[in-house]
């Protein structure tokens, strides 16, 4: 409980003080375009300024970080309920595993290993599908997807780590650890909303 009360507090503080600089950059954007006409900064209470707010809010929240942060998240808290890194670390130190752990650890590593291979011969082909039209890696589907794949390929190897060696003992208990990661998170979601707010802000003012 006591945990908690301080994340709240140091999660209220934050807030505030990301609140209190988004209140401070509209001003200071305000004062400096009025005060020069001339300045390449754009004010925020301007009209320009406020249908940027309004329009692109949404738009701002939806940017491929917030997307990447949350599969992140879903691959760590799968792991984390199925106890996946605990099994692999005890695996490294030669410590004592049950069969039903080392059997459920060799068929992570198949899952791991096929879905690995696959990646790489979409990457490798003669014919490469993840690359760009001119072969190039970055940019390119390969460069874009490659958070989301190892998140997926994290995601997946837990849960078959956790159904084989016991941890998920039902499709109830894999879907509840599918979710587990957001709902630790769930505190960082206002945070998160008002750093992505104040960085796009201070993009437009300044740019």
């Amino acid at each position: 409980m006591m945990n908690g009360d301080i994340m709240n507090r140091v999660g209220a503080v934050t807030c505030i003080t990301l609140f209190t600089l988004q209140l401070l950059l509209v001003l200071l954007s305000w004062m400096i375009s009025s005060a020069q006409t001339d300045s390449t900064l754009h004010s925020l209470l301007s009209g320009e300024g406020v249908r940027w707010m309004v329009g692109s809010f949404a738009t701002s929240l939806s940017n491929p970080i917030g997307a990447y942060l949350l599969l992140c998240i879903v691959a760590w808290g799968t792991a984390s309920k199925a106890q996946i890194h605990h099994a692999m670390a005890d695996a490294l130190r030669r410590r004592h595993l049950t069969y039903r752990q080392r059997f459920a650890l060799r068929m992570s590593v198949i899952t791991a290993v096929i879905m690995v291979a696959l990646w790489l011969y979409l990457i490798l082909a003669p014919q490469p599908v993840l690359l760009s039209a001119i072969g190039e890696w970055v940019p390119s589907s390969f460069s874009r997807g490659m958070i989301p794949v190892l998140a997926f390929i994290i995601t997946a190897v837990s849960l078959v780590y956790g159904s084989f060696s016991g941890m998920f003992s039902s499709l109830a208990d894999a879907y509840k650890a599918l979710w587990h990661g957001p709902k630790v998170a769930a505190p960082i979601v206002p945070i998160y909303i008002l750093v992505v707010m104040l960085l796009s802000s201070l993009e437009f003012v300044f740019c």
